[in-house]
């Protein structure tokens, strides 16, 4: 599995475009799960063993839910856009994950 997103590489800007969880971490007592994101220019460089341009930790709120895919589930999470409510106002809300994957495809 991986994310499919152009993404510009802030130090080369290169686009980065394949995207692959590499380690997973969920902490049950906090509910946090924390991935590890390399990235790659595509699919088919990493494939042939080219290293990858970014390395991202990342922290999802949440757990997945007992009995689900853990690695689906974080795939899921960032690549859907999902508001955390932040102060008492209604209307105050911030991304519940970095924004960078939302949006991309899972493959």
């Amino acid at each position: 599995m991986a994310l499919k997103i152009a993404i510009e590489d802030p130090a080369t800007g290169a686009a980065i475009n394949y995207h692959r969880i590499t380690a997973l971490t969920i902490d049950l007592i906090s509910l946090v799960t924390v991935a590890v994101i390399r990235g790659y220019i595509s699919e088919a460089a990493r494939r042939s063993g080219k290293n990858h341009l970014t390395l991202d930790q990342v922290q999802i709120p949440g757990v997945p839910p007992a009995g689900e895919n853990a690695l689906a589930w974080a795939y899921s999470r960032l690549s859907a856009e999902v508001a955390a409510p932040v102060g008492d106002g209604p209307h105050l809300v911030q991304p519940a994950v970095p924004v960078a994957w939302v949006g991309a495809e899972v493959v």
